[in-house]
């Protein structure tokens, strides 16, 4: 006889410890619960016990649960047996409607849900304590009926019996949290328990209005389509005499606001060889609550998809074999693949060799081990084969048992970022090279003050006509392209401003021709053609000078590799006509000069003409060149109200034209007369920290017939005036020196002889200073390299000025 006080279990899973936490939750004094690890273990267990239940998780090696199902359904002893399938692995549709095809009657979500577990499964154990009253009741009454006859006065405690155990079942009939409804062959509810009425949301005692449900109920499949009354279970059980199991069915009754869904089973009884049901026995199950969180995980995956697909980040997923599972919109086009392209793709196809190792030891040492990575910097192959800078987060996901499945990636597209980088990087190296060049420019005009000075003091020994004056004039002149060179350089690193004036274009043209022969390899031949241009333009010599010279050098590194080089450099007037300016931007109608320079080198590609301006863009290789040469060049010839074009033919060459607009001034080519130097019979302080221009100094003022004092140290220039501060009718100072400053010497000196003229010397443009000169009682400035002429007339005004 079967043993109903104590109900047995099969729990099914290949892993102990969820075996284990099944045992745990489901302890009582009332369960055995007996553990298999595989579905060949499982089914040798069925044969040992009577089971009222099986728990059998889907996701097994060798045989999984859908196979143990249909094995344990396919055995006419056990088909009716109750099966509820566990997993964490999907709860989509599909899978759920395969557990159902494979014989399961409900399905249980890791983690459990503990009142959820319990529930589930105290409902089939009562039912299968009800089934095993029931076959005790019939084995009671057998036994009753075959001693009938025998033994009358038993009678009385089997009809005890019977009464007993139909209370029994009537207690569980109307306490089991799941409803269930009787109907005869007609479909009539003939019983039902109190929970088949909360379920319909009916009163209890009208369900036999509301059963089977009406049409008005408008009843649902779960697809949203409606669900015939002929096709709902307890039709085709009554109809077809079938068993109909774990049907979803939603409705909406009368006495709610909302849709309920429930799981409905129908099972057919009949009376020995009846070939029609004589009795049919619905199950529901209300599964409202189940069915909302379901709609809230569509709901939430609706929105990832929604923000992935939309994020301004690239996001793609790559597999543990590092293929491309997924990628969002903006990671495809971060990397020029459609979807289906880069799906076929492995993450080593879209990253360059030299980041492998890096992200390898990224993998192995980050993500694994505490399941994401630290942002870090890498590159990403573009289709196009142009590599993209990225900044890049991963993490690591696992599935429900915590094995790693898949890597998630985020990735944003810093190229803006490493272009800023880039500038800022050589906006400084510009600032640093131009401070540099400051520094030199200062010292080097100290040294052609020296050459100047004592190459004029020279001059004044000699006789006119002495055949030396010839040379040393060309000497000077050479001193003097070097002063102008010298002004470049200030120009460039914003120590001096630029000085617009008058010139006569073909002069500087033909200068500029000089140092460009000497400059550049004598494999190129150069080529001019320079015209005489009526009018002026006005314009800063360095600065046109520089132009040439830029346009020239890149014209020379365009023939670098090249036999039979020639360089054009032609210059002409034009007259532009409205139809001529509407290609040259900013330009009126009218008079131009026409600078052209030509190279018969490898020329241009149409895409790079259209950059060429910018600035830092270059075409040599990184570290040959600044990409500032032909930027400055625009610049510069913009600022003069002018205009450069380009044309370049790709492996024939490239001509570049200056179009700057024409003055009708004339320029007086006429050399000055050479004045006399003024002389003077004063006492002058002379102060300048470089030992050759002091004692320069103090030459050519001797020279002019000064009484001069000529000191190194400005701090000694100080004490020996202070000493005697009557004994000097004029100061004259350098303004860069160590200690004391120049205009520090002077604000010193005029808090003890505030109408002391004074001088102040400088390699510098005055103007940079000109509020502090004005401040510190400086009337005169002399600009270094210091001309004899120059200086004797400064003198003489500032000494006048006192008078």
């Amino acid at each position: 006889m079967p043993d109903i006080k104590k109900t047995s279990i099969l729990a099914v899973d290949d892993r102990i410890e969820n075996l284990f936490i099944l045992e745990t939750l489901l302890r009582d004094s009332e369960l055995n619960i007996i553990k298999a690890t595989s579905g060949n273990e499982a089914l040798s267990q069925l044969d040992k016990h009577d089971f009222a239940l099986v728990l059998l998780d889907v996701q097994m090696p060798q045989m999984d649960g859908f196979e143990t199902a249909e094995k344990i359904r396919a055995s006419k002893k056990y088909k009716n047996l109750p099966i509820i399938f566990v997993t964490a692995v999907s709860t989509n549709n599909g899978f759920i409607f395969k557990g159902y095809e494979k014989g399961a009657v409900d399905y249980l979500i890791k983690p459990f849900e503990v009142s959820i577990l319990r529930r589930k499964v105290s409902i089939f154990v009562e039912l299968h304590k009800q089934r095993v009253s029931l076959e005790n009741t019939t084995i009671e009454l057998n036994r009753s009926l075959e001693i009938l006859n025998e033994e009358i006065s038993e009678r009385k405690k089997i009809e005890k019996a019977l009464k007993e155990s139909e209370e029994r079942h009537r207690i569980l009939f109307e306490t089991m949290l799941m409803g269930v409804i009787y109907q005869n062959s007609e479909g009539e509810v003939i019983a039902a328990n109190s929970s088949s009425a909360n379920i319909l949301g009916v009163p209890f005692g009208e369900i036999k209005e509301y059963f089977p449900l009406k049409s008005e109920w408008g009843p649902i499949h779960e697809n949203g389509l409606s669900f015939p009354v002929k096709d709902h279970p307890y039709s085709i059980a009554i109809g077809q005499g079938k068993r109909i199991d774990n049907k979803i069915m939603g409705f909406k009754s009368p006495n709610r606001d909302s849709v309920t869904w429930i799981r409905v089973s129908s099972i057919p009884l009949f009376h020995s060889d009846d070939s029609r049901p004589s009795q049919i026995y619905t199950l529901l199950e209300d599964i409202t609550e189940r069915k909302k969180a379901e709609e809230s995980i569509r709901s939430s995956e609706k929105k990832y998809r929604s923000l992935f697909d939309t994020s301004r980040d690239g996001i793609f997923f790559i597999g543990l074999d590092d293929r491309v599972e997924d990628a969002n919109p903006a990671f495809l086009n971060l990397v020029g693949y459609s979807l289906d392209e880069i799906k076929t793709m492995t993450f080593q196809q879209l990253t360059p060799s030299k980041w492998t190792l890096m992200e390898i030891d990224i993998d192995k040492n980050q993500i694994m081990k505490r399941g994401y990575s630290s942002e870090y910097e890498k590159e990403y192959i573009h289709k196009s084969g142009k590599l993209i800078p990225a900044l890049v987060r991963k993490w690591l996901i696992r599935d429900e048992k915590g094995c790693p499945v898949r890597r998630l990636s985020l990735v944003r597209d810093i190229s803006d970022k490493k272009k800023l980088e880039g500038e800022l990087r050589q906006a400084h190296k510009m600032e640093a090279v131009g401070t540099l060049a400051g520094g030199i420019a200062h010292d080097f005009n100290n040294i052609l003050a020296a050459i100047m000075g004592y190459i004029e003091l020279i001059q004044l020994e000699l006789a006119d006509e002495n055949p030396v004056q010839h040379s040393l004039d060309q000497v000077l002149r050479a001193t003097h392209r070097a002063k102008d060179m010298v002004n470049h350089i200030l120009t460039f690193s914003r120590q001096s401003t630029q000085e617009k004036k008058p010139i006569i274009l073909q002069l500087i043209v033909n200068e500029a021709l000089k140092l460009i022969r000497a400059t550049i390899p004598t494999t190129i031949a150069i080529k001019s053609d320079i015209r005489e241009i009526d009018g002026s333009v006005e314009a800063d010599p360095t600065q046109i000078h520089q132009v040439i010279m830029n346009l020239c050098t890149n014209a020379s590194h365009a023939l670098a590799q090249k036999k039979g080089g020639v360089i054009d450099i032609s210059l002409s007037q034009v007259n532009l006509t409205r139809k001529d300016v509407k290609t040259l931007t900013n330009l009126e109608p009218g008079l131009y000069a026409r600078l052209s320079v030509k190279d018969n080198g490898v020329g241009m590609a149409t895409d790079i003409l259209g950059r060429i301006f910018d600035p830092y863009f270059t075409t040599k290789e990184i570290g040959t060149a600044s990409g500032m040469g032909l930027s400055v060049v625009h610049g510069i010839v913009t600022s003069h109200n002018g205009a450069i074009t380009v044309e370049s033919i790709k492996s024939v060459g490239t001509t570049f034209h200056v179009y700057l607009p024409l003055s009708p001034y004339i320029v007086d080519r006429v050399h000055k007369e050479i004045l006399p130097i003024e002389q003077g019979a004063e006492r002058i302080l002379f102060v300048d920290d470089e030992k050759n221009l002091a004692a320069l100094g103090d030459k050519m003022l001797h020279r002019m017939g000064y009484h001069v004092t000529a000191l190194t140290s400005s701090v000694d220039a100080f004490d020996i005036f202070s000493k005697a501060p009557d004994e000097f009718d004029l100061l004259i100072t350098d303004m860069t020196m160590p200690d004391l400053t120049g205009i520090d010497l002077i604000e010193k000196i005029h808090a003890i002889r505030p109408e002391l003229p004074v001088i102040l010397c400088s390699g510098y443009d005055k103007r940079i200073a000109e509020k502090k000169l004005v401040s510190a009682g400086i009337r005169h400035f002399v600009l270094k390299p210091l001309q004899i002429r120059e200086l004797g007339k400064t003198i003489r005004d500032a000494l006048e000025i006192k008078k």
